[in-house]
């Protein structure tokens, strides 16, 4: 994004805040701090990489059930349409 600016202007200082939010970069700490949690995080990612494996078989597992119980109340209702039916048929 270059502009031809007049001699007053390119010899002004243009803020560091000012010149991010034209260019759409990010602040330096930033940038530093991913890093920094990148590299403490590190040593953790054949644990990290476990643990979210262990939660998608568990949220696998509470699907299942879910769906279980689903099957069961429909099994249930149904099984109280044939009792009512059976009780009118023999009256």
């Amino acid at each position: 994004m270059e502009q031809k600016l007049k001699l007053p202007a390119q010899c002004t200082a243009i803020p560091q805040e000012e010149l991010e939010s034209i260019c759409g970069g990010a602040p330096a700490w930033f940038e530093n701090t991913v890093t920094a949690v990148k590299n403490t995080l590190r040593p953790a990612k054949p644990y990290l990489k476990a643990a979210w494996e262990v939660l998608m078989v568990t949220m696998a597992c509470i699907n299942e059930l879910y769906q279980a119980y689903g099957y069961g109340k429909i099994a249930i209702s149904s099984l109280k349409g044939i009792k009512k039916c059976l009780k009118e048929f023999g009256q």
